[in-house]
């Protein structure tokens, strides 16, 4: 969430069953290069077997990434995606 925080986004950090979902709201324009920016720190989370998108709806843009929850048994590469906090 850190990356999120630094680009200038506002995340939170939900647990939704067997998922954890980080989400962001985008308002108003946004420069290219922040599109950019935003699409990388989802993708990272999406790398490690997650999803990433963004739902619009008539008055707000909201982006998204989650990744299912795992018990440590069934060994997860790699650590936990930094997108998604602690």
């Amino acid at each position: 969430m850190a990356g999120l925080t630094a680009a200038g986004f506002s995340p939170r950090r939900c647990d939704r069953g067997e998922y954890v979902v980080v989400e962001t709201e985008v308002t108003g324009p946004l420069p290219a290069e922040d599109w950019e920016q935003l699409y990388e720190l989802l993708a990272s989370v999406a790398s490690w077997g997650g999803k990433w998108g963004l739902v619009s709806t008539k008055g707000s843009r909201i982006a998204h990434a989650s990744i299912r929850k795992v018990p440590a048994a069934y060994g997860r590469r790699g650590p936990w995606p930094s997108a998604l906090g602690s």
